[in-house]
C-alpha cells in the first residue's frame, strides 16, 4: 500500500462500496476540514459521502458548515441527475419510436437500474450505443427534436476520421454522445460490438423502453473507458464507484465468465489491474482466486497514477495519438489536408474550442448556469490560440516519442 494515503482519504475510498458505510463511533482529524470536504467533492464523492452520513445517522463526523456543504452538493447533483435523466428518457423514446435499438451505457444507465439513490452517482453526459445503420438517423431525429449538434473538431477532421461517437448533441445543458463503436481500432483490445447487440437485455422503466449490455458486457466495457482515460490523463472516481458496486456480489462462476470474455476481448490486464487495485483500498471481497491468478498485475506504477489522481491531479492529454490512427487509412492527399485543418482548423471551431465567446447554443438552450467565459478581447483574436494548440500538439508528439522508446 502507498503509504501516503492517509487514514482519512481511505475511510472515504471505502465508503464507495454502498454495502459499507460509516461505522459508529468512527473519528476523522484531517488537518483542514474546508480542504477535505473541497477534495472530496472534487473528486465527485460528496453527494455519496453526504448519502452515507445521513443513513448511518453520522451528522456529527462532520463540522455543521461541511456537512451543510456535502448537503448543498448533494440536492444540487439530485437536481442534475433528474434533468439528464429525463433528457434521456426522451432520447429513448424517439429511438424506440423509430424502431433504433438504442442502448444506455455507463453513468445514465447505473442511475436508472443500479443505484436506488439517483443523486450518489456524478454525471458528466448521456452516452448511448446504435448501430452503425442508425448513427446518423438517430442524430437527424434528435436535431428534429430541438438537440443542438456540438462541434468540437474541424470539419474535414472529423469526417475523415474514424467515429466511435458523433459530435455531441446538446439540449438544455446536457450532452448526449451517440456511440456506434466501443472503442477505437487502435486499441490492442477488442470488444465484438456485434456480439454485445446479440446479447442485449430489454429494459422498460417509467413508460420509457430500451435496452442495456449484457451484464459482463456492461461491466468490462466501463472498465475499459475508465482504463483509457485512466491512461490518457484523468478519471472520474464515479467510474470506480460503478466498478466496485458491480463486482461486490459477482459468484465464482461469474468471475470466471468474465476472465473468459477479457481474453476473448484481449483485455485481461486492462480490466483486471482495477479490480486488485479497488480490492486494495475500497474494501471490495473479491474471490481469493482472483487475487491469486490476478496479483502480478499489482503495480506501482499504476498505484502511483492512482494517488495522484486522487490528490486532484490531471496528467497531460494529446489528441496526437488519435489524429495518427485516423490518418492511417487516408490516401496521402488526403493525410496533408487532413495535418492542415488539425495544424489550422476553422474560426469557428477555435471560438468554441477555447471558450473564447459565450455560449454558442445560448438561444437554442435553455442553460441555467452558463459556466463559459465571455471576453470581447478573446473573441477579437482568437487566431492568438493557435499558438497554443500547435504547443500542446508538439508536446503530444514528444510524450508519443517517450512512450516508444
Amino acid at each position: 500500500m502507498i503509504n501516503r494515503i492517509n487514514s482519512e482519504e481511505l475511510i472515504i475510498l471505502r465508503q464507495i462500496n454502498l454495502k459499507r458505510h460509516f461505522e459508529p463511533k468512527l473519528k476523522l482529524s484531517p488537518v483542514s476540514w474546508n480542504d477535505f470536504t473541497f477534495w472530496i467533492i472534487h473528486l465527485g464523492l460528496g453527494q455519496l459521502i453526504y448519502s452515507n452520513l445521513k443513513l448511518t445517522g453520522n451528522k456529527d463526523l462532520f463540522p455543521t458548515e461541511n456537512y451543510n456543504r456535502l448537503q448543498q452538493f448533494y440536492y444540487f447533483n439530485l437536481k442534475r441527475n433528474v434533468h439528464i435523466q429525463q433528457i434521456f428518457y426522451e432520447v429513448a423514446s424517439v429511438a424506440a419510436k423509430h424502431n433504433i435499438q438504442l442502448v444506455a451505457l455507463k453513468g445514465i444507465y447505473m442511475i436508472d437500474n443500479y443505484y436506488k439513490d439517483i443523486a450518489i452517482r456524478q454525471l458528466s453526459d448521456i452516452d448511448v450505443l446504435v448501430k452503425p445503420e442508425d448513427g446518423k438517423k438517430l442524430l437527424e431525429l434528435l436535431k428534429k427534436n430541438g438537440f443542438v449538434k456540438r462541434n468540437e473538431t474541424a470539419d474535414f477532421v472529423s469526417d475523415n476520421r474514424e467515429i466511435v461517437h458523433y459530435h455531441a448533441m446538446i439540449k438544455e445543458c446536457v450532452s448526449v454522445e451517440v456511440h456506434i463503436k466501443l472503442h477505437r481500432a487502435i486499441e490492442s483490445y477488442h470488444i465484438d460490438t456485434e456480439a454485445c447487440f446479440l446479447r442485449l437485455r430489454p429494459v422498460a422503466k417509467d413508460n420509457v423502453s430500451y435496452f442495456a449490455l449484457n451484464k459482463i458486457d456492461h461491466l468490462i466495457f466501463s472498465v475499459i473507458h475508465l482504463d483509457r482515460h485512466f491512461n490518457q490523463g484523468g478519471i472520474q472516481f464515479s467510474g470506480y464507484m460503478d466498478l466496485v458496486n458491480l463486482i461486490t456480489d459477482l459468484t465464482d462462476e461469474e468471475w470466471t465468465k468474465i476472465i473468459n470474455r477479457c481474453e476473448e476481448y484481449n483485455c485481461v490486464r486492462e480490466f483486471f489491474r482495477h479490480v486488485i487495485l479497488v480490492n486494495k483500498y475500497m474494501d471490495v471481497n473479491i474471490p481469493l482466486f482472483i487475487i491469486q491468478k490476478f496479483n502480478e498485475l499489482d503495480n506501482i506504477n499504476t498505484e502511483l497514477r492512482f494517488y495522484e489522481y486522487l490528490k486532484g491531479k490531471r496528467l497531460f492529454i494529446s489528441g496526437v495519438p488519435n489524429h495518427l490512427s485516423s490518418m492511417k487509412l487516408l490516401p496521402n492527399r488526403k493525410k496533408i489536408q487532413y495535418i492542415w485543418h488539425a495544424v489550422f482548423p476553422s474560426k469557428y471551431f477555435m471560438i468554441e474550442k477555447y471558450g473564447l465567446k459565450n455560449n454558442i447554443y445560448q438561444t437554442s438552450v435553455n442553460c441555467e448556469d452558463n459556466q463559459l467565459f465571455f471576453s470581447k478581447y478573446k473573441f477579437k483574436f482568437w487566431w492568438l490560440w493557435y499558438p497554443y494548440r500547435w504547443g500542446i500538439g508538439v508536446r503530444g508528439i514528444i510524450e508519443l516519442i517517450r512512450k516508444k522508446q
